[in-house]
């Protein structure tokens, strides 16, 4: 490549500062003068390569497959533990109004609702993993470009959901762990 680059000259260009300071300017103060910049030596931009298409090799193939048949199952996973949820988090729910409001059924009631959120947190990246197998599958059938990418599509938005709330969850567990050391330290004062 660097032989399709022109070369600068090799000799530099001597200069002589008396013959190469203006007329007028023999008496100024050397600071007045600047000799003017030498261009900066630029190579020629290249141009940047076409993309290539992916080629799904045999490997490949039968790595996705795999892939969705695990996001499937992960998938009605999710569902069958947020349908477990709901129950447990409805029971705790219904068992806390016979507690009359006391300590036992107010607790037992939030641990309930706690339950109904985190059931309602799984079902999207479930759905997303579910829907991501189903496309993948698709695409492999099909050898559609098209399915292929709405795959990665849903496995990326399960991904970045998960990812999204395990930040937020350890955040609250760093808030927890500060909480309860400030109130362990500081417990006694108050």
């Amino acid at each position: 490549m660097e032989e399709d680059l022109p070369q600068p000259d090799a000799q530099e260009p001597q200069h002589n500062e008396e013959a190469a300071a203006p007329r007028g300017l023999e008496n100024a103060p050397e600071a007045a003068y600047e000799p003017a910049a030498e261009p900066a030596y630029e190579p020629a931009a290249e141009a940047a390569p076409e993309p290539q298409p992916i080629v799904v090799s045999k490997y490949m193939g039968k790595s996705l497959k795999t892939i969705a048949q695990w996001a499937q199952f992960f998938g009605i996973l999710g569902f069958v533990g947020a349908g477990l949820m709901v129950l447990v988090g409805l029971g705790l729910t219904v068992v806390s109004m016979g507690f009359n409001l006391s300590y036992y059924g107010s607790i037992n009631g939030l641990v309930g609702l706690l339950y109904l959120v985190i059931a309602g947190l799984y079902i999207y990246p479930s759905n997303q993993l579910v829907l991501h197998a189903k496309a993948s599958k698709a695409a492999m059938a099909q050898n559609s470009q098209v399915k292929m990418e709405e795959a990665m599509a849903k496995l990326a938005s399960a991904f970045n959901f998960m990812g999204i709330l395990t930040a937020v969850l350890l955040a609250i567990y760093v808030l927890i762990i500060v909480v309860a050391a400030g109130a362990a330290i500081f417990g006694s004062w108050f």
